[in-house]
């Protein structure tokens, strides 16, 4: 039913389901594909270059590689969840991430670490698509935003895991051990998880074959959304404004998960132990943000936290640009790695509040095509313009003006979505 300008599926449906303290299968799984799949991989880039496994421009292709295969798996992955199932489809994306990680640890050249970079881009969204999706759709509403932000702590998680392990590692051992390790945890979060998405499974087949009571009555009641806010693709404007904010933020913090470590390590000759140091600030901002995020988002409002979640990145994005203090990258690693998984968390629990139950998964497969074609798109031509300056600092002005785009778009959702409540609440004395 529609309540407030939002759509909710009824309460009844999906209290029963799943507590949101029940969601750390979820983040078994963004561990393992953004965790450890992606982040990762910029805390190892320096070491690649000492190791002479690729060159600066290389090791930055390499990290666009795998955002290219994230667009391709956020492509498939609404076709793999309906074909196989999302449970189903999950497992075989946890199998394929620990085969990559492992995979990278064999020193055999540049094109070999591309396609495996790759494979693992393919796998993470698989992961980040489906797994979210399967939780947060069965935890109660007034849950969802803490299930989310759970969910989402898993890549903070894994970061930080892969900062306590990969650097030391590497320094020690050389890339090789580190791509072991990483591969070594990642079978840990799946065996952890591996069982639970088996009753995770059934638990949504069992939904969906049981409608709840008065379901029949409440569809009923429940105007089509596409003819509703005069969107597009059977969706409200709202929700594809915010959609292609979700979009800009991808493109936004592509800087910090490919080139910040290198950048403070290398570039500003901090060394290794500063670019660890702030890659485990990123990892721990990441950890705490999404929940803290969805906790106030529950408190205050989805709409207004995920704008101001914007404002503060744009900032945040920039402030390397201003100064090279080092109080000053703290701060930053801190903030856009908290707000990289949260504004991702907030914008799935947002879509909830604007989208009816029947076009959720659309929505959601839509917010991560759009994430996954606008970080691809901004990684290569990053590195594009890595390869031919050498300048780093004008990635940052360009990161910070596409969160600005996403704060603006955000405005424009929720205003949006005020017309369309006016319009409702003047249908109905018409």
């Amino acid at each position: 039913m529609r309540a407030g300008g939002r759509w909710a599926a009824p309460e009844a449906a999906t209290a029963p389901a799943l507590g949101w303290r029940s969601a750390w299968p979820g983040l078994c799984a963004t561990l393992t594909g953004v965790g450890l799949g992606r982040f990762a991989y910029t805390a190892l880039i320096p070491f690649l270059i000492a190791a002479g496994t690729a060159t600066a421009a290389e090791a930055a292709y390499a990290g666009a590689g795998n955002l290219a295969g994230y667009l391709a798996g956020a492509l498939i992955a609404p076709a793999a969840g309906r074909r196989l199932g999302p449970a189903t489809a999950i497992r075989i994306a946890l199998g394929g991430s620990i085969a990559s990680l492992a995979a990278c640890a064999a020193p055999l050249g540049f094109v070999w670490l591309l396609a495996w970079r790759f494979v693992i881009g393919v796998t993470g969204a698989l992961l980040l698509t489906l797994a979210p999706s399967l939780v947060v759709g069965l935890a109660a509403p007034a849950q969802r935003g803490r299930a989310g932000g759970l969910v989402y702590t898993g890549i903070g998680l894994g970061t930080l895991l892969a900062s306590a392990s990969v650097a030391p590692l590497a320094a020690a051992a050389g890339p090789a051990a580190a791509w072991a390790a990483l591969a070594a945890l990642a079978i840990v979060a799946a065996a952890l998880s591996w069982r639970r998405w088996g009753i995770l499974g059934r638990k949504l087949r069992d939904a969906e074959i049981s409608p709840p009571p008065h379901a029949t009555e409440d569809a009923a009641a429940v105007p089509p959304p596409e003819r509703s806010d005069g969107g597009g693709f059977g969706l409200p404007l709202a929700a594809l404004l915010t959609i292609a904010a979700n979009g800009m933020d991808g493109a936004g913090f592509v800087p910090h998960t490919i080139f910040w470590v290198d950048y403070i390590a290398r570039v500003l000759d901090r060394g290794a132990g500063a670019g660890a140091f702030n890659w485990a600030l990123f990892g721990a901002g990441a950890l705490a943000g999404p929940f803290l995020a969805g906790a106030l988002g529950d408190r205050i409002g989805l709409a207004r936290t995920v704008t101001l979640a914007f404002a503060c990145k744009a900032a945040t994005v920039l402030l390397p640009v201003l100064t090279d203090a080092p109080a000053a990258l703290a701060l930053s690693s801190a903030v856009v790695g908290a707000l990289s998984p949260g504004i991702t968390s907030l914008v799935g629990a947002r879509l909830t509040e604007l989208v009816a139950p029947a076009r959720l998964a659309q929505a959601w497969s839509f917010a991560t095509l759009s994430l996954a074609l606008f970080q691809a798109a901004s990684a290569y031509g990053m590195s594009f313009a890595l390869a031919h300056t050498g300048a780093y600092l004008p990635l940052y002005v360009a990161g910070a003006v596409f969160e600005a785009i996403g704060l603006l778009l955000c405005l424009c959702a929720i205003s949006a979505g005020r017309r369309s409540l006016r319009d409702s609440a003047k249908s109905l004395f018409q």
